[in-house]
């Protein structure tokens, strides 16, 4: 396979672009279901019950202030940063993605969790952050922009 002779900054990168997903057999479909079903419905009960709630801790009525984080920059064994692009993301060079949620609640620790996994790598370019956030708290996107200007997400 002519894919395992490229070089590859991430060893033991797995690309999710072409492969198929599992099938389930289907004497387990009724299970997975109602498994799916249950997922659901707690998922939209703790939704709602919690739609004020942050976690125990009262909302701050003024976003909390973060330094601004140096700009971090690849090591010269990483390849060139990709241009954005539909393609990109299935590129065996490509992007490594993380996905979090942003909660005001742990705002500091996600800061936090940011700024280690950019300092801690080779390739911090190469990182493409996906966040989860509630809309109800406007200032998040704000707060992001403010402490991580060069960050890409």
């Amino acid at each position: 396979d002519a894919s395992h002779d490229s070089y590859s900054p991430f060893p033991l990168s797995v690309s999710l672009c072409a492969r198929a997903m599992p099938t389930v057999p289907p004497a387990w479909l009724p299970v997975v279901h109602l498994l799916l079903l249950v997922l659901c419905s707690v998922a939209a009960a703790a939704d709602g019950a919690n739609a004020e709630d942050t976690g125990g801790h009262p909302r701050p009525s003024t976003p909390p202030k973060f330094r601004e984080a140096p700009q971090f920059y690849n090591s010269p064994s990483c390849p060139p940063p990709l241009a954005p692009s539909a393609a990109a993301s299935c590129s065996p060079a490509a992007l490594v993605h993380v996905a979090m949620t942003l909660d005001v609640a742990y705002l500091r620790g996600s800061m936090a969790a940011i700024l280690s996994v950019l300092q801690h790598t080779a390739c911090p370019q190469s990182v493409q952050f996906h966040f989860v956030a509630s809309d109800a708290v406007p200032y998040l996107n704000a707060t992001m922009g403010s402490t991580f200007p060069y960050l890409s997400y």
